[in-house]
């Protein structure tokens, strides 16, 4: 739960923080808390990897263009 919301949807402090960071709210909590308990440097890495796609795996329309090359 990331609890960004009170029980009236209001923002939360962690919500206003969420907020300002271009990520997933998910991925943003995880930043704010590594913040927080002093362990930033391995969250960021952490992170980072969730951020993104799998490099292993391509949508289907980018498989059908290189099965015409």
């Amino acid at each position: 739960m990331i609890e960004a919301l009170d029980e009236k949807e209001n923002l939360t402090n962690l919500g206003k923080y969420l907020s300002m960071l271009s990520v997933d709210p998910k991925l943003g909590k995880m930043l704010i808390m590594g913040a927080v308990y002093r362990c930033l440097h391995p969250i960021l890495t952490v992170v980072s990897a969730l951020s993104v796609l799998d490099p292993f795996l391509l949508p289907q329309d980018k498989k059908d263009e290189l099965a015409e090359k």
